[in-house]
C-alpha cells in the first residue's frame, strides 16, 4: 500500500519534521560549501597585440586573465589556449597555446617575462590573475580591420580529457590600428598596441553630458550646483 507524503507526515510530530528539515538543510549547505566540485570561470582584462615579436615576424597576444573559483574546493587550470577569429569568418581561426606568464616592470612600465606557462591552482572561493602570453609565429599572419572574436579555452581537472571551458570577448581593430600594424609588419618593426575590447570605454576620453549619462549613468545638472 502506497502512502502519500501527507499521510506519512501525519504520523510525525512537529519536532521530528523540524529536525528532519534542519538535517536536509545542513546536508545541502555542506554540499554547496565544501563538497561541490570547483567551479572555475575566466574573465578577460586588457589585450595587447605585439607585431614582429620574433625575428621571423609573427603576432603575439598578451592578455590579463582572472580565473574565478566560486566553489570552496581548490580547482586547477591545467592549460589554456587562445583562438582569434574575425567576426563572420566561419572557415578559419588562429589557434595559440599559452607560452608564458608576464609581469609589469614598474621601472620601465613594460611587460617582461616572469615564468613559463604552467598549471595554476585556484583556491576555493577566490581568484587568481595572470598576464598570459600567446603567440603565432607565421609572418604571414595579417590582422585586418574589423571585429575579432577572442575565445579563451581552458582545461581543468574536471574536463582534462574533454572539450575545454570557453570564455569569449570581442576586440576592434579600426582603420588607424590596422594601418599601424601593417606598417610594423612591412618594416619588420617590433611594437605593441593595446586593442580595445568591444563595448568597453577607452582608458581616457573627454566626455560630454550625453556620453556620461549613456555610458556611466552620470548626469550633471548645472542649475543644481548653484
Amino acid at each position: 500500500m502506497v502512502r502519500t507524503l501527507k499521510e506519512i507526515l501525519s504520523y510525525l510530530s512537529p519536532s521530528t519534521i523540524i529536525a528532519v528539515t534542519a538535517l536536509l538543510i545542513s546536508f545541502t549547505t555542506l554540499f554547496l560549501t565544501h563538497l561541490r566540485n570547483p567551479d572555475i570561470k575566466a574573465v578577460f582584462g586588457s589585450i595587447k597585440v605585439y607585431r614582429n615579436f620574433h625575428e621571423k615576424g609573427g603576432v603575439g597576444v598578451l592578455t590579463i586573465v582572472t580565473f574565478v573559483n566560486k566553489a570552496m574546493k581548490t580547482g586547477v587550470v591545467i592549460r589554456a589556449s587562445l583562438v582569434l577569429r574575425k567576426e563572420g569568418d566561419s572557415k578559419q581561426g588562429y589557434y595559440m597555446q599559452w607560452r608564458e606568464f608576464n609581469k609589469l616592470d614598474v621601472t620601465t612600465h613594460a611587460y617582461v617575462y616572469e615564468d613559463e606557462a604552467h598549471t595554476l591552482a585556484v583556491p576555493g572561493n577566490s581568484t587568481i590573475t595572470r598576464q598570459i602570453w600567446f603567440d603565432f609565429y607565421d609572418p604571414s599572419f595579417v590582422l585586418e580591420a574589423g571585429t575579432y572574436i577572442v575565445t579563451l579555452c581552458f582545461w581543468t581537472e574536471q574536463n582534462a580529457k574533454g572539450k575545454p571551458k570557453q570564455e569569449s570577448c570581442k576586440l576592434i581593430i579600426d582603420a588607424s590600428l590596422y594601418a599601424k600594424l601593417e606598417a610594423y609588419r612591412k618594416t619588420r618593426k617590433s611594437n605593441t598596441l593595446e586593442v580595445p575590447l568591444k563595448g568597453e570605454l577607452p582608458t581616457h576620453k573627454l566626455m560630454n553630458n550625453n556620453e556620461l549619462e549613456n555610458s556611466l549613468g552620470i548626469w550633471w545638472n548645472v542649475t543644481d550646483e548653484k
